[in-house]
């Protein structure tokens, strides 16, 4: 199995130690700081650094930001969401053809072959899954279904009230 891919957009505490765990782990990490001088300890601990968000979003699959405060989120917002552009493009793109298997990358039956990991992190984090847990299920409907090999969007169609009146495809 490929190790998970992350672009943690580090702030000094949370970001760092994510940032750290995963380079423990011996997964690739990629991360981004507003001053990259403060990303050079990750640096030296194997991680890369993105000169801007959009290249740590392009790094990998996988984002994850940890902002500080409420002025560093305003600050980060119209980088990293410029960034994400791309793939908020594919995504509409594959829900409105209807062809989740488009340029897929990651697809949902590898994605969903993790929710017991994920599912036991949020546990032994002590954080509550009651959120997480109704998203997980409704993931692992589509490859049941007979499409793994689609993208997230396909789990979209399982949200159709008309689909589930005439059942599934």
């Amino acid at each position: 199995m490929t190790a998970p891919r992350a672009a943690p957009g580090c702030s000094p505490g949370p970001g760092t130690a994510l940032a750290r765990a995963w380079l423990a782990a011996g997964h690739p990490v990629t991360v981004r700081n507003r001053t990259p001088a403060r990303a050079g300890h990750l640096a030296a601990e194997g991680a890369a650094v993105a000169a801007s968000a959009a290249e740590a979003v392009a790094a990998h699959r996988l984002v994850v930001l940890c902002l500080l405060d409420d002025a560093s989120v305003g600050d980060a917002l119209v980088s990293w969401l410029g960034a994400m552009a791309p793939a908020a493009h594919k995504a509409a793109d594959q829900l409105q053809s209807g062809d989740h298997g488009k340029d897929v990358v990651s697809n949902l039956a590898m994605q969903v072959a993790g929710n017991a990991t994920l599912l036991a992190t949020v546990e032994e984090q002590g954080v509550s899954a009651e959120l997480l847990t109704p998203y997980l299920a409704l993931l692992e409907r589509w490859p049941a279904e007979g499409h793994g090999d689609g993208d997230t969007t396909g789990a979209v169609e399982l949200l159709d009230a008309r689909r589930a009146e005439s059942g599934p495809a």
